[in-house]
């Protein structure tokens, strides 16, 4: 959609998504350790190991989010060294820091997204995604161009409406996981229960792994 404007604005795109992309990787593959540790506790019936796993994954993908958007911002120092015109460079960076921000939301949604899975459900992350891939389209066509007396942004648009559609996918996944009965009970008992280093160290040791080879890869 950018690229309609101006190759200019499409080589900042291409930029900044290839080094947000790194770094978003790492996120990804750290949260998919939650889903192995909570399938193996939902098949052997253990609530209390998976209230726990909730709770723990949550607080390690939301310090996550937080760490990994620390990282962009600093990447985004070194934007100028990478060889590329200036103009480009320019207009990939705010776009770049808008991106890291959605960083915080997309684990919260990763959290939730992975625990769905590890207990069987697997309908309600995929109605949140296309649900955020509409309102990203959406947002696009107004901040990109400016249309309806929205500003136009362009390339800086396209970043906060990913942003935006990130938050609004994870609210949507918590609305339909708080209404689902067979998670409310785990969202209970996780409201209840202590930080477990226990718990902590199993995901990161499933997780940390996948998030290295995902980068390699």
């Amino acid at each position: 959609m950018v690229g309609n404007i101006n190759s200019t604005l499409l080589a900042a795109s291409s930029l900044a998504n290839t080094v947000f992309i790194m770094i978003y990787i790492f996120g990804l593959g750290l949260s998919i350790g939650l889903t192995p540790a909570v399938g193996r506790a939902y098949g052997n019936e253990k609530h209390g190991q998976i209230a726990s796993y909730l709770k723990n994954g949550k607080i390690i993908y939301l310090w996550t989010g937080f760490m990994l958007t620390i990282a962009m911002w600093v990447a985004s120092y070194f934007f100028d060294k990478l060889d590329q015109p200036a103009e480009v460079v320019v207009e990939a960076i705010p776009y770049f820091l808008t991106l890291s921000i959605s960083m915080v939301p997309f684990m919260y949604y990763m959290s939730l997204k992975q625990f769905a899975e590890g207990v069987t459900l697997t309908m309600p992350a995929m109605w949140a995604g296309l649900a955020g891939n509409v309102v990203n389209i959406i947002l696009n066509y107004l901040l990109i161009y400016g249309e309806f007396g929205f500003p136009r942004w362009e390339l800086f648009g396209a970043g906060v409406a990913t942003t935006i559609a990130r938050s609004l996918m994870a609210v949507f996944l918590f609305i339909i996981l708080s209404r689902d009965k067979r998670v409310k009970k785990y969202l209970r008992a996780a409201k209840r229960l202590k930080i477990r280093r226990e718990s902590i160290v199993n995901l990161l040791k499933i997780g940390v792994p996948i998030g290295f080879q995902f980068v390699l890869e």
